[in-house]
């Protein structure tokens, strides 16, 4: 597949993807980011704003096999490996693990899900279960912190390369949701298969990158550490640890990807800043200051964009 063909059917992907929910269709473009640069994704948003039925209908137009896990405080390890149905070499048959409500999941159950994102395999009674590529992991979570939630570490959750929020949809949006024809308007169909969307992640990491935006990235990662001398006022009275090699290596591949989506093969600076908040966002520490004050993460990012917009 030519570099034009590829360019053709990620644009079909595209504007197939963005019906699939109105309301939040920066959120999707977002989610097909994650998904063309290898990176892992938490879906956040209150329940009943479409959340698993959008992994769905995206793992149908990318043509992957998609396993889900609906998270409870019982869930174990053993469950994990039942649900992904492993072949007797140990390969696991599905490109998208869908995890609802990974908050919910005990703390054994989330350390086996992030050795499989981090290492492409986890153990389990002295058997390997190894992933098939391309593969990702889309969780959701919702803020309902009650007692039977365990909520992921600051260490768990910079294993996701990004947390994308989900809005609730307005009057406007819902009254098209509601209405006869709203079904016709979207496609699950699938527009490419396997080797085809191996070609075009191909193609998103070939994506050049400048030097001057190699040194946006690094500039802009730095800068959210208090230590850093490029860092805004509110970094360094707020935040007690930034991100790190892993947040700009993450912000480097998904701005690739998003390029490419948009029809170019060189990252552009609006590619990076539309990625900085769900890249790094979840990544960055408050002090004791930052809590006391409920300091939001995007007021610090919307600072350290601000030094080097």
């Amino acid at each position: 597949m030519d570099l034009s063909e590829a360019l053709q059917i990620v644009d079909k992907i595209n504007a197939a993807s963005s019906a699939l929910i109105l309301n939040s269709q920066n959120s999707v473009k977002l989610l097909l980011t994650a998904i063309l640069s290898s990176s892992h994704v938490i879906l956040k948003g209150a329940p009943g704003t479409g959340k698993t039925l959008l992994i769905k209908n995206i793992s149908s137009i990318l043509g992957l096999q998609r396993r889900s896990i609906h998270c409870t405080s019982e869930s174990q390890a053993s469950d994990l490996s039942q649900i992904l149905q492993p072949l007797s070499d140990g390969q696991i048959l599905c490109n998208v693990l869908s995890i609802d409500e990974i908050n919910r999941a005990s703390f054994g159950f989330q350390s086996h899900l992030l050795e499989l994102m981090e290492d492409g395999f986890f153990s389990f009674e002295r058997t390997k279960y190894y992933t098939k590529l391309p593969f990702t992991v889309i969780a959701t979570q919702t803020n309902d912190y009650s007692s039977d939630s365990f909520a992921l570490s600051k260490s768990q959750l910079d294993r996701f390369g990004m947390i994308i929020p989900l809005s609730s949809p307005n009057v406007d949006e819902l009254m098209v949701m509601l209405s006869d024809d709203y079904e016709s308007m979207i496609t699950t169909n699938a527009l490419c298969d396997i080797e085809q969307l191996k070609c075009i992640q191909a193609y998103c990491q070939s994506v050049n990158v400048s030097k001057k935006q190699v040194g946006l990235i690094a500039n802009l990662v730095v800068a959210t550490s208090p230590e850093a001398n490029t860092a805004p006022d509110i970094v360094k009275r707020y935040v007690k640890h930034g991100a790190g090699v892993r947040a700009a290596r993450a912000l480097l591949q998904t701005s690739k990807a998003l390029a490419f989506i948009n029809g170019r093969t060189e990252v552009m600076a609006d590619d990076i800043f539309t990625l900085l908040e769900p890249v790094l966002a979840h990544r960055l520490v408050l002090n004791f200051s930052g809590f006391a004050n409920a300091v939001a993460s995007q007021s610090i990012l919307e600072a350290v964009k601000q030094r080097f917009f």
